[in-house]
Order: structure tokens, then sequence, then C-alpha cells
């Protein structure tokens, strides 16, 4: 079996490009890098392969993405009761669950989400290093590489750009979204 990528072209028509040589199995998650440079899909739910080799098999894998460069692959995995997340083949220190998995415009850094292994409150790992300690959406990079995330503690939700708050309301703050250029940050904010 055989991975196409169909490019359409501006005069309508289409160009295939052969992205990979499947293995034999069910494909269940497939991410590609700008311009189809590179192809990373998971088989059977267990197995991530990317440049053409398989990676260690997990229980589920989740969150699959690749640098826009085309040239790293997170996600986060799952072997029992045991989350990581596997960044260029290289596992974290176990959570208890991982998800929003972000790179870096630059390629350069993986952002995500993450929780210990009996807490409820999540926190936000940026390169190796872990921030404090809330119950958050998944992070952002804007395209100059500041990372966002909207976290919520006993007093308010809050909107953190770095190590920053920028935005805190007593409820109902949602996001953030950067502009392509990254002069404007959106966010979400519910009136009382």
């Amino acid at each position: 079996m055989f991975l196409f990528l169909a490019l359409a072209l501006q005069d309508a028509s289409f160009q295939e490009k052969k992205l990979a040589d499947l293995p034999d199995g069910a494909v269940k998650a497939i991410v590609f890098a700008t311009g189809g440079r590179s192809t990373a899909f998971v088989i059977d739910g267990k197995t991530v392969h990317f440049a053409g080799k398989p990676g260690e098999d997990c229980d589920s894998i989740s969150c699959l993405t690749i640098s826009p460069d085309g040239k790293r692959v997170a996600y986060a995995g799952l072997r029992g009761f045991k989350h990581t997340v596997v960044l260029d083949g290289k596992e974290s220190p176990e959570y208890g669950g991982a998800t929003g998995l972000v790179f870096s415009p630059d390629s350069k850094t993986l952002a995500y989400a993450a929780r210990l292994k009996e807490a409820e409150k999540w926190f936000v790992v940026v390169g190796d290093k872990s921030g404090p300690t809330y119950a958050l959406d998944a992070p952002v990079f804007s395209p100059d590489g500041r990372v966002g995330y909207a976290a919520v503690d006993q007093t308010a939700v809050h909107l953190i750009v770095g190590d920053q708050k920028v935005v805190s309301a007593p409820f109902g703050l949602d996001g953030p979204s950067y502009s392509p250029d990254g002069k404007i940050l959106g966010y979400a904010m519910a009136a009382e």
C-alpha cells in the first residue's frame, strides 16, 4: 500500500506525490509537514512511522504533530497507565496525561499541557521547563515564538503569555490565538 498526496495546482489540475510505502495495518492518523515535505502516520493506533522508520509501540497514540520544518515529530503515548510525550524518539518524564502538543515556528521548541499522575490540575511544558500548575487550555505559539495559554487558579482565569499574566477575568476566558503576523492576540471572554 502507498500513501499519496494530491496537490491542487493553480490551473485546477492535480499533481500526485508518493509520500511513503505503508506497512500492513490500518492507518489511524496522518499528519503532513507544510508542502508535503514529510509525513507521520499511526498504524493500528500503536506505532508512529516518521522518516521511513517505525517508532516504539504504545497502547495508544494521540496529538501526533510534525515540526514546521518537517524534521521533527512528537506525540503523546500511553503504555499501561504511563503517559509520556515522545519527541524525536525520546520519552518525557511520566505524566498523568498530556495534550495540546505544538512546535514553535522555528521548529526548535515543543510545548504542551501535562498533569502529574494523581493531579487534576495541568501545567504547560515549554521545551524542558514546566510552568506553574493550573487548570488550562493547550498552549499556542506566536509567529515570533512566544507561548500563550489560558489558565485557572483559585481567584480567576488568566491569559498568560510567556511568564506574564496579561489579562485576568473572574470567569470565562478562553484562547488565546495569535494573528499570522503575531501583532494581535485574540481571546474570548464571557460577560458577567
